[in-house]
């Protein structure tokens, strides 16, 4: 699997990023980019700290990519009327959407598939939830018009060229986890 290369400070020209041990996040109101990052040697080390022309070492920081995804949110809430438990209690609808995208190489991102997460909880415990749910047509506008924003800020961070192929290689259905 083709591997992109990129570091700290390519990501700040990118824009706010958090980082994680083993991912970046790029937050937004109601959706985000995460970014997995690879082990960049073989200690498994997730950043790798840069030397200058001179040899120095830097605050600069290597990264190896391999995929991302963008995670749409809609959530909302409701005082449960429903007999029992959680009569009179605060529900939380968490309806999660995510589209994933790898890098296929050359500065190609290639989709490959997407799925929806709805859970109803209470206080944080999951009290409902449905299995996985197909996404539908306007998440997919969303996450590749939010994909190419990304992959524009990318090309001008890394001057070199990144785009989307064309649509996703697999379904809802998919289980493609060991691949990104």
């Amino acid at each position: 699997m083709a591997i992109l290369e990129i570091t700290s400070d390519q990501l700040r020209q990118i824009g706010y990023y958090k980082m994680m041990r083993t991912f970046l996040m790029f937050p937004r109101k109601g959706w985000h980019i995460r970014v997995d990052h690879k082990p960049v040697n073989q200690r498994g080390d997730h950043s790798l700290q840069l030397k200058n022309s001179k040899g120095k070492l830097t605050d600069n920081r290597g990264y190896k990519i391999r995929s991302f995804h963008i995670k749409r949110d809609n959530n909302s809430s409701f005082i449960s009327e429903i007999e029992g438990n959680y009569f009179g209690k605060k529900i939380v609808i968490e309806d999660s959407k995510y589209v994933y995208f790898v890098y296929a190489g050359g500065g190609v991102w290639q989709p490959i598939w997407g799925y929806g997460k709805l859970e109803e909880k209470h206080k944080g415990e999951t009290i409902w939830r449905p299995d996985n749910t197909e996404i539908d047509i306007d998440t997919w506008g969303f996450a590749c018009k939010n994909a190419r924003w990304f992959l524009d800020q990318m090309t001008k961070a890394t001057k070199c060229e990144h785009g989307l192929a064309c649509g996703p290689i697999r379904g809802a259905q998919a289980h493609l986890f060991s691949q990104l």
